[in-house]
């Protein structure tokens, strides 16, 4: 295996852990910590919402996807589960 190969399987393994605890987790998490401040017509949490959903696999995703979703951490725009262990861990 070359090295950009490499650089690639180790870019979708940490995506991969992103794009699993937030399929996986994020939307129970995120409704039952902000179950008292969300109501089904919030921006934020419907664009939460439509963010995870539009994310591709981790198998399908784009060095461009991947870029994405490394931008959205960094902006904190998936902030809100900052402290939430992944399984992983």
């Amino acid at each position: 295996m070359d090295k950009n190969e490499k650089l690639l399987r180790e870019l979708r393994n940490h995506y991969g852990t992103i794009y699993h605890w937030h399929k996986k987790n994020g939307v129970n998490e995120f409704k039952s910590r902000y179950e008292q401040e969300i109501s089904p017509d919030d921006e934020w949490f419907n664009e939460y919402l439509h963010y995870v959903d539009r994310m591709p696999s981790p198998e399908n995703a784009s060095l461009e996807s991947i870029g994405a979703v490394a931008t959205a951490v960094l902006q904190g725009c998936l902030e809100w589960s900052y402290c939430k262990k992944a399984d992983s861990e």
